[in-house]
């Protein structure tokens, strides 16, 4: 066998074993093929099942706003007026009413305003762009000013000492102070003393 011969077995001997590639064997990336870049799976949303009209309508209904009235000019007869938790369907005319009972005014002389626009009564708190739960200011105008209040009626006095009541309670408090034994102090005598020094 020539020694060619013997190397072409040789290595035809060597193919057929497995290959053993050692612990710190580093593959040549050059000599490896393309890879495209790996991107993740698109995660999708939830689904949220769609609203029904009657759902929507009951929504709507049921949405409320908390509203406050505050004079344009401040005025201590009539303080701004907190309403809370009023319906988003609720229109200027109705809250006219409300500010008429605590202003005691005619709700002809009552104007609403929202940035200093003027409201029509047929509005609704919905259509002036207020959302549920939100804190709505609306100014009111009183055409023509708030009536003052009525003075308070005069209480008639009347003269106690004149009556016979304060003399009699005055005997019974003296006799129950001064009429022990003991006491040197005469309770009529007190009495007389009182109603002379009153008398003048």
């Amino acid at each position: 066998m020539t020694e060619l011969s013997f190397a072409k077995s040789y290595l035809a001997t060597l193919a057929q074993r497995p290959q053993r590639l050692a612990a710190d064997h580093v593959e040549d990336p050059r000599k490896l093929p393309a890879r495209g870049p790996y991107t993740l799976p698109r995660t999708l949303p939830d689904y949220v099942k769609p609203k029904t009209a009657e759902q929507v309508a009951e929504e709507q209904s049921n949405a409320t706003a908390n509203l406050t009235l505050k004079p344009l000019r401040p005025n201590a007869a009539v303080p701004p007026l907190t309403l809370p938790s009023m319906p988003l369907s609720t229109n200027i005319l109705a809250l006219k009413m409300k500010y008429s009972g605590a202003a005691n005014t005619s709700t002809a002389k009552i104007k609403l305003l929202l940035k200093g626009k003027p409201l029509s009564d047929e509005k609704t708190l919905k259509d002036l762009g207020v959302e549920a739960g939100a804190d709505a200011v609306l100014t009111v105008m009183i055409m023509g000013g708030v009536a003052s209040p009525p003075p308070p009626p005069e209480v008639q006095k009347v003269a106690a000492l004149q009556g016979e009541d304060f003399w009699v309670d005055l005997k019974k408090f003296l006799d129950g102070k001064l009429g022990a034994d003991g006491v040197k102090e005469n309770p009529e005598e007190v009495l007389q003393a009182f109603r002379k020094a009153w008398r003048g």
